[in-house]
């Protein structure tokens, strides 16, 4: 399935989902205690009001400390992520080039540098890969959202230039780098003019 721009925009939502949700609980129960403390102000005493309000700006500074802190904490665990992913992408594209020249010769290189992506990538740079790898055998990938679903859904057979387009497009974004309109004549030019009859290079499509 080719990448297209509303599927990039979905990814991009889903990485700062829990960001917002926790912002969004830390205000609600901000906005909680003020309603306590104006309902004091209408119903208590003075000096009631003067203790709930002291009470109020306390929490809440404790409590933007806390935000401020958990913030930087989750800002830090995604940029040290994302340098996992970045050099792990980088091992894999160093292969590429000597990969679609000579697949025999550099298969297990590239198989290995998959490997790493099964720890720090994304499910979606695994299964691309390896049908980068494999592209002419139908694949039955294990990593699916919808994982109690029997049988899971085959990966089609396309062209090797193809997948190799879409596997950078996913590389970039998940790298944070944005969207742009692209074909994959530049990643075609990559590969050997079709020999048919030569061992382990890539055949034509019938």
């Amino acid at each position: 399935m080719k990448m297209t721009k509303r599927m990039y925009s979905r990814f991009t939502w889903r990485q700062s989902g829990d960001r917002i949700a926790f912002l969004v609980g830390w205000g609600l129960a901000l906005l909680v205690g003020g309603g306590a403390v104006l309902y004091a102000m209408v119903t208590l005493s003075d000096n009631i009001v003067k203790l709930a309000v002291a009470v109020l700006a306390a929490a809440a500074g404790i409590a933007t400390a806390i935000v401020a802190h958990s913030l930087n904490r989750v800002r830090e665990i995604e940029a040290e992520q994302r340098r996992r992913k970045e050099e792990n992408y980088k091992s894999i594209l160093a292969l590429v080039g000597q990969y679609v020249r000579n697949p025999k010769g550099h298969r297990d290189a590239m198989a290995s540098a998959n490997l790493g992506s099964w720890i720090v990538g994304s499910k979606e740079v695994v299964r691309l890969t390896i049908e980068f790898l494999d592209p002419y055998s139908q694949i039955y990938f294990v990593f699916r959202d919808e994982f109690h679903q029997f049988p899971p859904e085959p990966v089609s057979l396309r062209d090797p230039a193809e997948i190799l387009h879409d596997l950078l497009l996913q590389m970039r974004l998940e790298l944070g780098l944005e969207w742009f309109r692209s074909d994959d004549r530049a990643v075609r030019a990559l590969f050997p003019p079709p020999e048919p009859d030569s061992a382990g290079s890539f055949k034509p499509r019938n």
